[in-house]
């Protein structure tokens, strides 16, 4: 079995102060102590094979029942296999970089720093929680948890109820776009095992054509660049992130974005100079970038519906062909997704 650290057996408070007190910032700082008594830590990287639990269970002598109740490895963390932790105990904390086939929760609490998972994270109904930095992996599934989960570039499951947020949700939006053999007929979702199994293998999980909102989007930017378009709007289509294909396009006159949580505009906004319609209701922005008072033809400007604490900035006074300022609603922040928003550097 390939390992770097040794580990030691601490207590939670030692383990605490050899971290700098990472580990109450973590788990206690959520609102409740976590109860922790003995903690295996592994100070430096750790490479395990296979399963992450039964590798640990054999790197102390096949003991099951050992009584470790949190798993803390100071570096990066290379498993071999998944990383599947579903009982309350053990928890895991990571301060470096993990990487394994996949990240599963259930009644732990999980804490990474950032990470790579070949084929999901997943999050399963219980009392535990999964929190994470920026992490690489194809597929997020969220079955009702506590789960703080940075996936730029994953798709995202809701598996349990209707999320508007969601790339794919249960009911008819699972079932049109996922093939029948991973999908549970009766509670229309995502049959989670054949899901990971069907991965595994290779096989294709999303029916042909199928495509989240933002993958269709990404298409209409392409052809709009493309047909130099001078209207584009994409209202609703669950952007992350500004397109910044839509900086290539200095001709647009009318950009559209309501109802994307996108969080923030580029300073580079500034360059759509022949821009005459903007209207970024309900995106969660907090500000406006100062270039905007560069957009000089423009006439129509709409922020409805954004931040508490949004503000204009100066350069709004540079806008002397302005028509029209709606900054209404701006007090009513809009509903935000747990986990989904960015919460975390990108």
């Amino acid at each position: 079995m390939p390992i770097s650290a040794i580990p030691a057996s601490l207590s939670y408070a030692d383990a605490d102060a050899r971290l700098g007190g990472a580990l109450s910032a973590v788990f206690e700082g959520a609102g409740a102590s976590p109860g922790y008594d003995e903690v295996l830590f592994f100070d430096g990287d750790l490479a395990l094979d296979g399963n992450f639990l039964d590798a640990i269970n054999e790197l102390r002598g096949g003991d099951a029942e050992g009584g470790v109740e949190l798993i803390v490895v100071t570096g990066d963390l290379t498993v071999n296999g998944p990383i599947a932790l579903y009982e309350d105990r053990p928890g895991l904390y990571v301060g470096g970089h993990t990487q394994a086939e996949t990240l599963e929760g259930g009644e732990a609490e999980i804490y990474i720093h950032d990470g790579a998972f070949t084929h999901l994270v997943y999050g399963w109904y219980n009392h535990g929680s999964l929190r994470t930095g920026i992490v690489d992996t194809p597929w997020v599934i969220d079955y009702d948890h506590a789960m703080d989960v940075y996936a730029p570039g994953g798709r995202w499951v809701d598996n349990y109820d209707d999320d508007d947020d969601a790339d794919f949700a249960v009911g008819d939006s699972i079932v049109e776009a996922f093939v029948p053999e991973v999908v549970d007929a009766e509670d229309r979702c995502l049959d989670v095992d054949e899901f990971l199994d069907r991965l595994r293998a290779g096989l294709p999980v999303l029916r042909p054509g199928a495509r989240t909102a933002t993958e269709s989007a990404s298409e209409h930017v392409s052809r709009a660049l493309a047909d130099r378009a001078e209207h584009l709007d994409l209202t609703g289509r669950k952007l992350q992130t500004f397109p910044v294909e839509v900086l290539q396009m200095p001709w647009l006159r009318t950009l559209i974005l309501d109802g994307n949580l996108i969080d923030e505009l580029p300073e580079t906004l500034g360059t759509l100079t022949r821009l005459e319609h903007l209207s970024v209701r309900d995106c969660g922005l907090t500000a406006l970038p100062e270039s905007i008072g560069d957009l000089a033809a423009l006439r129509v400007l709409r922020v409805a519906g954004n931040d508490v604490e949004f503000t204009l900035p100066a350069g709004v006074g540079r806008l002397t062909a302005l028509e029209e300022l709606d900054i209404s609603d701006c007090p009513s922040p809009p509903a935000r997704r747990p986990g989904r928003g960015r919460t975390r550097p990108r």
